[in-house]
């Protein structure tokens, strides 16, 4: 008896980790008489890294508001397993390069905010133990931007006037011109 285990990420801009998975147990099993497929669903850690976690894991999918990468609100998702006080979260969707419109992919004007508030929600319902994902990101503000959502203070130094300042959120922007943590 032949067995195939076919395990795929997303084809980008294209397919699905799933839809990739399921065009191929088809193709076996129509073409190759192969009736015995599994299908499993991979990530590098971007798109796709929550829905392939959730089934085996048991997670309950929620949604909420949060900061996208650019500061304005998108709603982001992550999953939760009460019971064994595990989450996960997918930084893609709440700081993803699929979040920003390519003329404005610009690290310096992007932010992980968003990331720091999945953390803080999964952690406030009772996670425990939180894996995340953090392929697909539009940011790169060395994760600060997560870290000031969930309470650390970043005092930055104003281009303009050198005042001190704290930021409502961080983006990479930022980065250089921080004065204390």
């Amino acid at each position: 008896m032949v067995r195939v285990l076919a395990a795929f990420d997303k084809f980008k801009d294209s397919l699905d980790a799933e839809g990739v998975g399921t065009a191929v147990l088809n193709a076996f099993q129509k073409y190759c008489g192969v009736s015995d497929v599994r299908l499993l669903s991979l990530s590098d850690g971007g798109e796709g890294f929550l829905a392939g976690l959730s089934k085996p894991l048991g997670l309950e999918i929620r949604t909420l508001t949060v900061t996208g990468p650019l500061g304005t609100p998108v709603a982001a998702k992550y999953g939760i397993n009460v019971q064994k006080h595990i989450a996960v979260i997918e930084s893609a969707l709440a700081c993803g390069l699929q979040l920003v419109p390519v003329p404005q992919r610009n690290p310096l004007h992007t932010t992980t905010h968003g990331v720091g508030q999945l953390l803080q929600a999964a952690y406030d319902a009772g996670a425990r133990k939180i894996v995340m994902g953090v392929g697909g990101s539009a940011t790169n503000d060395a994760g600060l931007g997560a870290l000031h959502a969930l309470g650390l203070r970043v005092r930055v130094r104003d281009e303009q006037s050198g005042a001190l300042e704290e930021p409502a959120v961080l983006f990479g922007r930022h980065l250089p011109l921080i004065e204390s943590i």
